[in-house]
């Protein structure tokens, strides 16, 4: 068989893949915001959160580029001369290579081969480019001066590898835009056409060797080289080789003309019109107690020396037996002759009243027939002789009055004396004993009385400004008390009153019990605390209410009493005693007054996370690690129930955040965590919203979106799980290590 005289051979080396631009681009601020999920402390049930500060990476720039023939991918290093028998190694042919003829003319023949521009760094870089040419003769003899092709490069806008309209000449750097990794696409690449114009007199049997040269922007070793030329085994040539025609007959090589041999560089298949069919044009698809009557101590008798009547004021004592007053009396015979006298008891006396008559050293008088109690003196029969004296005692046993609220009146007790040297049996003088018991009424006020069962709660909320008066924005519970003298004498009363509250402190959270005394005030007429506190009150006029106003100032640091649904507010502890009688009424216990604590926060929110960007800005470079902390607090001065901290994107800020939308995952990916607590639990770790696991050993899947980070201590006894069983205490912290790697 004939081959056409014409016939002349033209191999191109090519490179074939896909653009491999360094990642995010310069500029691209990744946004972080820290949230916290938790139940409000208030009730316990109503799901919060809390976001930390956002923490802004300005992505920094790391430029670099490649010139890579035809497709887009980083070649990597081809040598300088191809080795069209390579098979590996020095001289390999990339796959992609083909050959063609060309024909010199007297105008010159242009092969045109298409390159691609690609940006493999994170910023637009502006690449100069430069014709690397050389050739020799069929000899080997270096070609030189006209002999060398004129080498020409052109924008090729539609990428088709033929210089059509539009496609203008490059004169100057080429800017290759940045590649978004957001898009499906490849926006990080700019196709070329290299255009060699081959001379008119190129010898027959020369070879061509041109390959643009890239010089632009290049990142290495931590700098950025604004010049940085493509070095020489890093090219792409185009290989030219011109014909040197030969004719000769030979056997054909394929006796079927009509059947086209060909050697597949990279075969594979692709559709045919009766099934698939091998392409040698393709490539492989990249991967991708009780008893005797005793006088009650401390009892006061008065004696009036014109009447000789007497009064009693005993003290209160702690006992519920009957209380006891003895009078100690004397009947002078003031007559010429001697008289039998008797006493003549007491008739009318208050219900359980008794009255006792004894002879001057406290032994029992016998009655008389008449029930009257005759005086024994010295004189015949025991009469009292003129001028004698003759003692007696009055022993008054009366109910104690103490453990009642029921006010007492004075118990008058009058005994008659009368003279046998008369005949009838009415006195002839008579002496009254009166005992004065103590009591008082001590509580809220119950119109112009005082009830001690009453009673109010007061809500405070520690940390605000005190007050004096009942309102439930304040620090200070207020609550207007009363006492009422409902005894027999006047009185002031000694007053004092506590209440224990629980604090925290604020370093370490240990809740300690601290006791916080009442100030008490008189009342003015509109119930307002007046003049300075006072620890003993003005006198009481039996019958008339004393008004007053008690304060208790709470510590800013006092724990809420009435956090997650459950309330249990503090008593308040508060007592009077009788400056004379010593008379005790208290307002506590089951009766008290009490405080519900409020929640509050302590600080600037209730849970206050504080989050910062640990690693420097200077690696903020695609493929450089961020790493951040972040640090919750519960300033709430309650525990929080079902708490975690979290890290993803798409969390739309709130308050000071108002504005901005977190991009973490968008454009860096999860690489560590780490997590410590100053209170006890176990640290958990959640992935993708998936089972919590133990921080120390947890497994995360390949794709992160999503990072949660709790304490698991679940009333002292952890399960594995973050649930409202678990609670970060008042001043607990919490802080994460969180590490991520640009993409």
């Amino acid at each position: 068989m004939k081959l056409n005289p014409s016939l002349l051979t033209l191999m191109v080396a090519l490179s074939a893949g896909s653009a491999a631009a360094a990642g995010t681009p310069a500029g691209t601020p990744i946004t972080n915001i820290a949230t916290a999920s938790f139940l409000d402390p208030n009730d316990g049930t109503t799901p919060k959160e809390s976001q930390s500060n956002t923490v802004t990476t300005t992505v920094l720039p790391k430029p670099g580029f490649d010139v890579n023939f035809g497709t887009t991918t980083v070649d990597g290093n081809t040598p300088v001369t191809p080795v069209a028998t390579a098979t590996s190694g020095a001289g390999y042919y990339p796959g992609g290579y083909a050959p063609t003829d060309v024909v010199p003319t007297t105008a010159g023949t242009n092969v045109d081969t298409k390159y691609t521009l690609v940006n493999t760094g994170n910023s637009v870089n502006p690449v100069t480019l430069a014709a690397e040419i050389s050739g020799k003769s069929a000899t080997g003899t270096p070609l030189t001066g006209a002999d060398l092709p004129v080498v020409e490069y052109y924008l090729d806008l539609n990428g088709n590898g033929s210089i059509d309209a539009g496609d203008t000449k490059i004169t100057g750097p080429v800017s290759i835009p940045v590649d978004d990794p957001l898009t499906p696409g490849d926006e990080g690449k700019v196709t070329i056409i290299q255009r060699v114009k081959i001379p008119s007199t190129a010898p027959k049997g020369s070879e061509y060797f041109v390959s643009p040269q890239g010089t632009g922007q290049q990142y290495t070793a931590g700098t950025t080289d604004p010049a940085f030329v493509e070095p020489s085994t890093d090219l792409q040539y185009t290989y030219i080789k011109i014909a040197n025609p030969s004719v000769d007959i030979t056997p054909p090589a394929d006796t079927d003309p009509s059947t086209l041999v060909v050697t597949p560089p990279v075969p594979g298949l692709v559709p045919g019109t009766s099934g698939p069919v091998s392409d040698p044009k393709t490539y492989p698809a990249p991967s991708n107690p009780p008893g005797s009557p005793v006088t009650t101590p401390g009892t006061i008798i008065t004696v009036d020396p014109a009447s000789g009547d007497q009064n009693a004021y005993p003290p209160a004592d702690a006992g519920t037996a009957p209380d006891v007053v003895t009078f100690v009396s004397q009947v002078t015979n003031n007559g010429t002759i001697p008289d039998a006298i008797v006493l003549i008891p007491p008739t009318g006396l208050p219900v359980g009243t008794i009255v006792t008559i004894l002879d001057g050293n406290g032994n029992p008088i016998t009655p008389d027939a008449n029930g009257n109690y005759p005086l024994v003196g010295t004189g015949p029969g025991g009469t009292v002789l003129p001028g004698q004296s003759v003692p007696f005692r009055v022993v008054v046993t009366y109910p104690d009055p103490d453990g009642t609220t029921t006010p007492v009146a004075s118990i008058p007790v009058t005994i008659g004396v009368d003279s046998g040297n008369d005949t009838d049996l009415t006195p002839n003088t008579t002496g009254t004993f009166t005992v004065n018991p103590p009591q008082v009424l001590f509580g809220d006020p119950s119109g112009t009385t005082a009830d001690p069962t009453l009673t109010p709660i007061q809500v405070v909320v520690p940390g605000a400004p005190t007050g004096t008066s009942t309102s439930p924005t304040d620090s200070s519970a207020t609550f207007p008390m009363t006492i009422v003298n409902t005894g027999t004498y006047p009185e002031s009363y000694n007053i004092a009153g506590s209440v224990t509250v629980p604090v925290i402190d604020p370093v370490t959270g240990a809740i300690t019990n601290q006791v916080v005394p009442v100030r008490y005030y008189l009342a003015d007429a509109n119930g307002n605390p007046t003049g300075s506190a006072l620890t003993t009150t003005p006198v009481v006029v039996p019958g008339t209410p004393l008004q007053l106003v008690a304060v208790i100032d709470v510590p800013a640091n006092a724990a809420s009493t009435n956090a997650n649904g459950v309330s249990a507010p503090l008593p308040v502890s508060q007592s009077i005693t009788g400056t004379f009688s010593g008379i005790v009424r208290t307002d506590d216990g089951a009766n008290s007054d009490k405080i519900t604590v409020g929640v509050v926060n302590t600080g600037t929110s209730g849970i206050e996370i504080t989050k910062t960007q640990t690693s420097a800005n200077i690696d903020a470079l695609p493929g450089k690690d961020i790493q951040y902390q972040i640090v919750a607090k519960n300033n709430f001065n309650a525990p929080v129930r079902n708490f975690f901290l979290t890290e993803q994107s798409g969390v739309v800020g709130t308050g000071t955040n108002a504005g901005t939308t977190t991009n973490l995952f968008t454009y860096s990916t999860y690489k560590s965590v780490a997590a410590s607590a100053n209170f006890a639990g176990n640290l958990l770790v959640r992935f993708n919203g998936a089972a919590w696991q133990p921080l120390a050993t947890a497994t995360a899947p390949a794709s992160v979106t999503r990072v949660d980070v709790g304490v698991d201590n679940n009333a002292g006894a952890p399960d594995g799980t973050i649930t409202s069983a678990d609670t970060v205490p008042s001043t607990g912290v919490i802080t994460v290590n969180f590490t991520t790697t640009i993409k």
